[in-house]
């Protein structure tokens, strides 16, 4: 929640920053107003089918599933599918996480995933759902 609400203030301040510079450079306000509306439809559009697949690979031990599902809860990211199994010790799990309401982007949740992921002797790996679909097409 703190970590969305930083977050949430860190996007207002640039759009009044950049509200500020275009009206130093006398960009007419109605001009403002339509560029402002364009990059919000952007960005709604893109949050809305910010669909990833997230991978855990390794060696099977206790709190696998906790320590990734908390980080993504801490991260505001929603799990909406999961599967996971065991393959002679191997642990395997497979989750569609739905980064929408995330307070980071899907680079940093990449990069605290592979973090995680090293610190607990598995490997993560973050993927558009978009890019996993085409990486697996027959």
């Amino acid at each position: 929640k703190e970590q969305l609400d930083q977050k949430q203030q860190e996007i207002t301040q640039g759009i009044l920053n950049a509200i500020n510079i275009m009206k130093e450079l006398n960009v007419p306000e109605n001009e403002i107003l339509k560029k402002l509306q364009e990059k919000f439809i952007k960005i709604t559009k893109w949050r809305k089918f910010m669909k990833c697949i997230l991978t855990v690979v390794g060696k099977d031990k206790p709190g696998i599933i906790s320590k990734v599902s908390g980080l993504l809860a801490d991260k505001n990211v929603n799990i909406e599918d999961i599967t996971q199994t065991i393959m002679q010790n191997t642990f395997t799990m497979i989750m569609l996480v739905n980064l929408s309401k995330a307070c980071v982007s899907m680079q940093e949740l990449s990069a605290k995933m592979t973090e995680l992921g090293t610190e607990i002797g598995v490997n993560i790996h973050l993927q558009h759902e978009g890019v996993f679909d085409a990486m697996h097409k027959v």
